[in-house]
Protein backbone atom coordinates (compact mmCIF):
# COMPACT_ATOMS: atom_id res chain seq x y z
CA UNK A 1 0.00 0.00 0.00
CA UNK A 2 1.21 3.32 -0.76
CA UNK A 3 1.63 5.42 2.50
CA UNK A 4 1.24 8.92 0.93
CA UNK A 5 -2.32 8.14 0.18
CA UNK A 6 -3.49 9.15 3.30
CA UNK A 7 -7.56 8.67 2.43
CA UNK A 8 -6.35 4.67 1.33
CA UNK A 9 -4.73 4.16 4.39
CA UNK A 10 -7.80 5.09 6.42
CA UNK A 11 -10.13 2.85 4.03
CA UNK A 12 -7.90 0.09 5.09
CA UNK A 13 -7.68 0.54 8.81
CA UNK A 14 -9.48 -2.01 10.52
CA UNK A 15 -13.01 -0.75 12.44
CA UNK A 16 -12.93 -1.21 16.02
CA UNK A 17 -16.45 -3.03 16.93
CA UNK A 18 -18.89 -4.14 14.33
CA UNK A 19 -22.15 -1.88 12.76
CA UNK A 20 -24.11 -2.96 15.37
CA UNK A 21 -22.32 -2.70 18.26
CA UNK A 22 -23.27 1.36 18.54
CA UNK A 23 -21.80 4.34 18.36
CA UNK A 24 -17.94 4.88 18.15
CA UNK A 25 -16.83 8.21 17.69
CA UNK A 26 -14.06 8.35 14.84
CA UNK A 27 -12.78 11.73 13.97
CA UNK A 28 -9.83 10.12 11.95
CA UNK A 29 -10.25 7.17 9.12
CA UNK A 30 -14.09 8.36 7.54
CA UNK A 31 -13.02 12.52 7.39
CA UNK A 32 -9.63 11.50 6.06
CA UNK A 33 -11.56 9.24 3.22
CA UNK A 34 -13.80 12.74 3.02
CA UNK A 35 -10.53 14.45 2.11
CA UNK A 36 -9.93 12.09 -0.47
CA UNK A 37 -13.24 11.79 -1.87
CA UNK A 38 -13.14 16.09 -1.89
CA UNK A 39 -9.56 16.16 -3.28
CA UNK A 40 -10.42 13.69 -6.37
CA UNK A 41 -13.66 15.33 -7.36
CA UNK A 42 -12.51 19.03 -7.10
CA UNK A 43 -8.92 18.28 -8.52
CA UNK A 44 -6.93 19.83 -6.00
CA UNK A 45 -6.02 20.16 -2.66
CA UNK A 46 -8.90 20.03 -0.27
CA UNK A 47 -7.41 23.07 1.98
CA UNK A 48 -7.05 25.23 -1.29
CA UNK A 49 -10.72 23.93 -1.55
CA UNK A 50 -12.11 24.73 1.42
CA UNK A 51 -9.99 28.23 1.47
CA UNK A 52 -11.99 29.45 -1.75
CA UNK A 53 -15.39 27.92 -0.53
CA UNK A 54 -15.74 28.44 2.84
CA UNK A 55 -12.59 30.36 4.66
CA UNK A 56 -12.19 32.93 2.30
CA UNK A 57 -15.56 33.99 1.52
CA UNK A 58 -16.07 34.11 5.83
CA UNK A 59 -13.06 36.53 5.49
CA UNK A 60 -11.25 33.55 7.59
CA UNK A 61 -7.64 34.66 7.51
CA UNK A 62 -5.91 32.44 10.47
CA UNK A 63 -6.84 28.93 9.05
CA UNK A 64 -3.78 26.94 8.84
CA UNK A 65 -4.28 23.06 8.79
CA UNK A 66 -2.23 19.59 9.67
CA UNK A 67 -1.20 17.82 6.85
CA UNK A 68 -1.04 13.98 6.54
CA UNK A 69 2.05 12.52 4.39
CA UNK A 70 0.54 13.28 0.66
CA UNK A 71 0.10 17.17 2.17
CA UNK A 72 -3.31 16.85 2.68
CA UNK A 73 -4.84 18.15 5.26
CA UNK A 74 -5.26 15.59 8.17
CA UNK A 75 -9.13 15.21 7.70
CA UNK A 76 -10.25 14.64 12.11
CA UNK A 77 -7.76 17.18 13.25
CA UNK A 78 -5.59 19.71 13.01
CA UNK A 79 -7.42 22.87 11.73
CA UNK A 80 -6.22 26.08 13.42
CA UNK A 81 -7.65 29.08 13.66
CA UNK A 82 -8.38 31.94 15.98
CA UNK A 83 -11.16 32.62 18.32
CA UNK A 84 -12.35 35.37 16.12
CA UNK A 85 -12.46 32.84 13.27
CA UNK A 86 -13.90 30.22 14.79
CA UNK A 87 -16.67 32.65 15.44
CA UNK A 88 -17.32 33.36 12.17
CA UNK A 89 -17.54 29.85 10.90
CA UNK A 90 -20.43 28.83 13.58
CA UNK A 91 -22.09 32.70 12.63
CA UNK A 92 -22.32 30.71 9.80
CA UNK A 93 -24.30 27.53 11.31
CA UNK A 94 -26.27 29.99 13.38
CA UNK A 95 -27.59 32.32 9.72
CA UNK A 96 -28.15 28.74 8.31
CA UNK A 97 -25.27 28.24 6.07
CA UNK A 98 -25.64 32.65 4.91
CA UNK A 99 -23.16 34.63 5.10
CA UNK A 100 -23.58 38.54 4.61
CA UNK A 101 -27.07 37.67 2.46
CA UNK A 102 -24.83 34.84 0.24
CA UNK A 103 -25.71 31.31 1.00
CA UNK A 104 -22.46 29.43 1.13
CA UNK A 105 -23.98 26.18 2.53
CA UNK A 106 -26.60 24.32 0.70
CA UNK A 107 -30.04 25.17 1.99
CA UNK A 108 -30.98 22.66 4.41
CA UNK A 109 -27.51 21.67 5.06
CA UNK A 110 -26.90 22.99 8.52
CA UNK A 111 -30.25 21.23 9.88
CA UNK A 112 -29.20 17.73 8.73
CA UNK A 113 -25.85 18.18 9.72
CA UNK A 114 -26.94 19.04 13.47
CA UNK A 115 -27.18 16.02 15.81
CA UNK A 116 -30.66 14.63 16.15
CA UNK A 117 -33.06 16.36 18.36
CA UNK A 118 -34.43 12.98 20.10
CA UNK A 119 -31.15 11.72 21.77
CA UNK A 120 -29.81 14.78 24.24
CA UNK A 121 -26.03 13.59 24.05
CA UNK A 122 -25.90 12.96 19.98
CA UNK A 123 -23.49 13.71 17.38
CA UNK A 124 -24.18 15.11 13.67
CA UNK A 125 -21.58 15.76 11.40
CA UNK A 126 -19.12 16.69 13.30
CA UNK A 127 -21.37 18.83 15.63
CA UNK A 128 -22.16 17.04 19.35
CA UNK A 129 -25.20 18.44 20.90
CA UNK A 130 -29.14 19.45 21.71
CA UNK A 131 -27.66 19.23 24.98
CA UNK A 132 -30.59 21.72 27.26
CA UNK A 133 -28.83 24.49 29.04
CA UNK A 134 -31.70 26.09 31.53
CA UNK A 135 -33.32 29.54 29.95
CA UNK A 136 -30.98 29.13 26.88
CA UNK A 137 -32.59 26.23 25.32
CA UNK A 138 -31.13 24.00 23.08
CA UNK A 139 -27.41 24.08 22.11
CA UNK A 140 -24.91 21.90 19.77
CA UNK A 141 -21.17 22.80 19.23
CA UNK A 142 -17.94 21.60 17.81
CA UNK A 143 -15.65 20.70 19.90
CA UNK A 144 -11.40 20.89 19.52
CA UNK A 145 -8.76 19.07 20.86
CA UNK A 146 -7.87 20.49 24.30
CA UNK A 147 -11.22 22.48 24.87
CA UNK A 148 -11.53 24.32 21.46
CA UNK A 149 -15.40 25.00 21.59
CA UNK A 150 -18.09 26.60 19.14
CA UNK A 151 -21.36 26.77 20.92
CA UNK A 152 -24.76 27.34 18.99
CA UNK A 153 -27.61 28.57 20.96
CA UNK A 154 -30.43 29.30 18.22
CA UNK A 155 -32.90 29.58 20.99
CA UNK A 156 -30.90 32.87 22.24
CA UNK A 157 -29.45 33.76 18.46
CA UNK A 158 -25.94 33.49 19.60
CA UNK A 159 -22.43 32.05 19.04
CA UNK A 160 -20.01 31.25 21.88
CA UNK A 161 -16.01 30.29 21.26
CA UNK A 162 -14.09 29.11 23.94
CA UNK A 163 -10.66 28.16 23.94
CA UNK A 164 -8.20 26.80 26.54
CA UNK A 165 -4.93 24.57 26.67
CA UNK A 166 -6.81 21.80 28.56
CA UNK A 167 -5.35 18.59 29.20
CA UNK A 168 -3.04 18.61 26.55
CA UNK A 169 -1.97 22.22 25.52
Amino acid sequence: MDAEDAALAALMTPRRGGLDDGFTYDGGAGMQVLVGIVERAAGRCFYDFAQEMLFGLLGITSATWERAGNGSPIGGFGLHMTPRDMLRFGYLYLRDGVWEGERILPEGWVEASRPNNINPFSYGLMWWGNFRIGRFGRTYEARGLAGQFITIFPERDLVVVRTSRGLFG
